[in-house]
């Protein structure tokens, strides 16, 4: 039976790299970041994995997508059918703890929609400081074509913000904003 091998996702990794670490022979080492090969995120990632595997341990550091180069690869290199990411990940963007999103056909107002992005699971490092506002503006404005839909919506205060914001309720508890230039 293989071992498991311990994965470390960015959140992980950003927690990992703010830390100092002790090696097998129970010697400090320095903090991620501060000396060591390089400064740059690939040394911290080095740095990580040695840390690691100094307690005889293996690691697997998986870096997430960006919410652009998951959408890209959806979009764009739709027509190879040869994609880079899966069709749901966690992704990575700016002001967001996590990002759980899903590339997805949809079916709303009795047409299906294609492509939509499904903003499935998601959590703002700082509420209320308009992060979320931010990132619908950024996708309206990059991706005009782009189906938006916020993936089941229990909080009274956050279905009002998605409808003074252009989004639809779909009756099943999800809320959508189509293209501009819808049919």
């Amino acid at each position: 039976m293989a071992a498991s091998v311990p994965l470390i996702t960015n959140n992980l990794l950003e927690d990992t790299i703010s830390k100092t670490h002790v090696s097998g022979n129970g010697k400090t080492k320095p903090e991620i970041g501060q000396q060591g090969s390089s400064g740059s995120r690939h040394g911290a990632l080095s740095r990580v994995a040695e840390a690691q595997s100094t307690q005889n341990s293996q690691v697997q550091i998986m870096i997430l997508p960006t919410l652009d180069e998951m959408i890209a690869d959806r979009i764009v290199v739709k027509e190879a059918d040869q994609y880079a990411y899966a069709v749901n990940s966690y992704v990575r963007e700016d002001g967001f703890k996590f990002l759980y999103v899903r590339m997805i056909k949809h079916w709303f107002k009795g047409a299906a929609r294609d492509p939509v992005l499904d903003l499935a699971n998601f959590e703002v490092k700082k509420p209320g400081k308009g992060t979320f506002t931010r990132l619908i503006e950024r996708l309206r404005q990059q991706y005009p074509t782009l189906t938006l839909r916020v993936e089941v919506v229990h909080e009274k205060r956050f279905r009002d913000k998605l409808e003074s914001m252009g989004f639809e309720h779909d009756g099943c508890g999800s809320f959508v904003l189509l293209p501009q230039n819808h049919a």
